[in-house]
C-alpha cells in the first residue's frame, strides 16, 4: 500500500434514494418488471433484484427470530414429543390435514 494513502471522495452513487424508491414501488405494484426500472432509472438490475427480494440493503426483511429460537429450543422439543406421545399432534393431523 502506498505511504501516504488519500481516499477518494468521489464515490457517490448515479442515483438518489428517491429514485430507488420510485423503482421498488413500481416493482412492487407489478407496473413495470426489475429489467425495465433498471434502464428506466439507471439502477443495477443486481440492487433492484436484491432490494426487492430483501437481501440486501436497508430495507431487508425481519427474519422471525422468535420462532427460529422455539424451533431450536430443546424445551419445544420434549413439548412436542410428550403431545405426540399422548395423541395430541395425530388429532390435530387429523383435524387440519385429513
Amino acid at each position: 500500500m502506498v505511504r501516504n494513502y488519500i481516499k477518494k471522495n468521489g464515490l457517490e452513487s448515479k442515483y438518489s434514494k428517491e429514485k430507488l424508491q420510485r423503482a421498488l414501488d413500481e416493482i412492487r405494484a407489478g407496473t413495470i418488471t426489475i429489467y425495465k426500472a433498471s434502464v428506466l432509472y439507471g439502477i443495477s438490475f443486481a440492487t433492484l433484484y436484491c432490494r426487492n427480494k430483501g437481501t440486501r440493503g436497508a430495507i431487508k426483511k425481519v427474519k422471525d427470530v422468535g420462532l427460529h429460537f422455539l424451533r431450536t429450543s430443546k424445551v419445544f422439543w420434549q413439548i412436542l414429543w410428550k403431545l405426540w406421545r399422548n395423541g395430541v399432534l395425530v388429532s390435530v393431523k387429523k383435524k387440519f390435514w385429513g
